[in-house]
């Protein structure tokens, strides 16, 4: 199948969710579907799973199940980072008045002075400057930056061990309720 790229395939963290609970669903009707089938018939219809017993089959799904964890996490975030990335150009195209934007349109200035304005990068532009502008955004930054190590590690093929996370463990809905938080905080210091 081909694909063409562009910004009407950009989905919000909610539709991530969305998706993420529908496949949930779907991969634990399947997987008592194969059970059923194994514990009723001699042999399963799906050949990827002859000769293996109960164990063998919760395994294969617990498997699939962190995986689908993983990429959601990583689309969850990549989502959330699209939805502030457009929300600095919209601050600098529309030249809102409030602290965080008049903020941005000076890291964009500056950025065009330099041939650089596609360049702005997320964490040290946009997070650090809404952190230090709004006192309302640093927790929800701070969460956000923690958890950008997390992307960055299943980014990059999860080759490190030594990976120094925000947090020990996050699911989806932990990265969901992070990336929410985040939203709504920069959100908050809009003044239009």
């Amino acid at each position: 199948m081909t694909m063409a790229f562009d910004s009407t395939q950009k989905r919000t963290i909610q539709e991530v969710l969305e998706w993420y609970v529908f496949q949930v669903e779907v991969l634990g009707r399947e997987k008592a579907r194969v059970l059923n089938e194994l514990a009723s018939a001699a042999f399963p219809s799906d050949s990827r799973f002859f000769e293996m017993g109960n164990k063998e089959i919760e395994d294969f799904f617990h498997l699939h199940k962190n995986e689908l964890d993983f990429v959601t996490m990583l689309v969850m975030m990549a989502a959330a980072e699209a939805t502030v990335r457009l929300d600095f150009m919209e601050r600098v195209d529309r030249r809102w008045r409030d602290a965080v934007s008049k903020a941005f349109k000076a890291i964009h200035k500056d950025l065009s002075k330099k041939d650089a304005a596609d360049r702005v990068r997320l964490e040290e532009d946009i997070l650090d400057t809404c952190a230090a502008t709004d006192e309302r955004t640093k927790g929800p930054i701070g969460d956000f930056k923690g958890a950008l190590k997390l992307r960055h590690w299943l980014a990059h093929g999860r080759y490190w061990n030594d990976v120094q996370m925000g947090r020990r463990q996050y699911s989806p809905q932990d990265v969901f309720d992070i990336s929410n938080n985040l939203l709504q905080a920069i959100d908050e210091t809009k003044a239009k």
